[in-house]
Formats: structure tokens, C-alpha cells, sequence
């Protein structure tokens, strides 16, 4: 992808000591391919600041998202997913105040990627329903959770958790001060049960 998506060949891979990194399928490829693995020392993360500054910020971004829409810990991977969208299209005062994405295309041919309005996560999202999912007399829209953004297609992710069943649209009206799995919410109606249990101080990654 790297290659045919931004005309440029990976040299070095630099990682941690994990399991993942070490197997033998993995170090055939890059012998194969002349790229050189570089790993930090055992306990000192910090010779892959980059990384680990970035993964960090990640999380940061996903747990205040989290915490201030009251969604569940099993969202995290939408959540960080949205995290990464917004991250890369942020201004940065480390890169002159351009987005990740501007700085990319100075330095490579970077693919044309959509933008959409940023959008509060987990707020209330009203999908439209096309003719064949309704009838004259039932609800033309769908209320689901907004969860992120499209990364093929140019619509916003919207997931109805009663149907499980996420909708990517550009067909759909927010409200942005009412949470979907807030109690506080007035759309939303009964309190979720799943939220009455839900410890935010516990780690976003412990489930998993």
C-alpha cells in the first residue's frame, strides 16, 4: 500500500520486542523486501518515542470520547478509529500549524481522501430510511448512535444497536447535545442498563 498508494518504499521498520514483530514469516519478508527491522531495548519504550507519544494521544482522545458521550468500553474501537480521522485532520503546532495530512502530501503524493464535518461522537443520529425500509405509516428515520467515519466511502458510520446493524450514509441529521446512551438524553429515552455498570477508570484495553 505504501508503494502503490503513496509512491514511496519502506527502508526501516522500527518496533518493540513484541511476538508479532519476531516471527520468522515476518523477518523472510523484510530480508525478502530490504527492509531493515530495527528494535528498542528490552523495558525502554522510549527509543520509539514516536510511536509511543502517538499511541498515547490516541488514548487520550478515546477515553475523554468515551467518558464525555457515556458510551460503553466496547465502543473503543470506533472510538479510536474516529480518534485517528479527526487526529489527522487537526492543525499541529509541531508541523507549522498544517494537518498531518497536508504535511504528507509536501513530502509524498498522498491519495485523495474525503473530509466530512467533524461530528460529535456518540451523539444522537438520525438515519434516513429509503423508500423500500419503510412504509406510509411507520418512522422514516432510524435514531442510532453516530460512531465514526467511512474510510472507502464518504459518509458517517451510524450504528443502531437494537438491530446491531450500522448504516454509513451522508443521508442523516445529528443532534449533537443529546447523547445516545446519556440518561440525560430526551430522544433516547430509557437509561441503558449496560451504562449503570460501566467503570471508565477501568483500562480502555484490559477486555481485550
Amino acid at each position: 500500500m505504501i508503494e502503490t498508494q503513496y509512491n514511496a518504499k519502506v527502508r526501516v521498520l522500527r518496533s518493540d520486542n513484541g511476538g508479532e514483530y519476531q516471527s520468522s514469516d515476518l523477518q523472510k519478508y523484510l530480508e525478502g523486501h530490504g527492509i531493515i527491522h530495527q528494535t528498542t531495548c528490552s523495558n525502554t519504550p522510549q527509543q520509539n518515542g514516536v510511536a509511543e507519544r502517538k499511541n498515547r494521544h490516541l488514548l487520550e482522545v478515546v477515553r475523554a470520547s468515551l467518558i464525555a458521550a457515556k458510551t460503553p468500553i466496547s465502543y473503543w474501537e470506533e472510538a479510536i478509529t474516529s480518534a485517528a480521522y479527526l487526529i489527522n485532520r487537526v492543525p499541529s503546532n509541531s508541523i507549522n500549524f498544517q494537518t498531518p495530512l497536508q504535511a504528507l502530501t509536501n513530502v509524498v503524493v498522498a491519495p485523495t481522501v474525503p473530509n466530512l464535518p467533524p461530528r460529535v461522537f456518540g451523539c444522537v443520529a438520525f438515519v434516513h430510511l429509503h423508500k423500500h425500509q419503510h412504509t406510509k405509516l411507520t418512522s422514516h428515520a432510524l435514531q442510532c448512535v453516530f460512531v465514526g467515519y467511512a474510510l472507502h466511502k464518504k459518509g458517517y458510520r451510524c450504528y443502531h444497536p437494537p438491530t446491531r446493524q450500522m448504516y454509513i450514509t451522508m443521508d442523516v441529521v445529528f443532534h449533537e447535545d443529546s447523547m445516545y446512551f446519556s440518561s440525560e438524553s430526551e430522544l433516547q429515552g430509557e437509561y441503558h442498563k449496560e451504562i449503570q455498570t460501566l467503570d471508565y477508570d477501568y483500562h480502555i484495553f484490559k477486555e481485550n
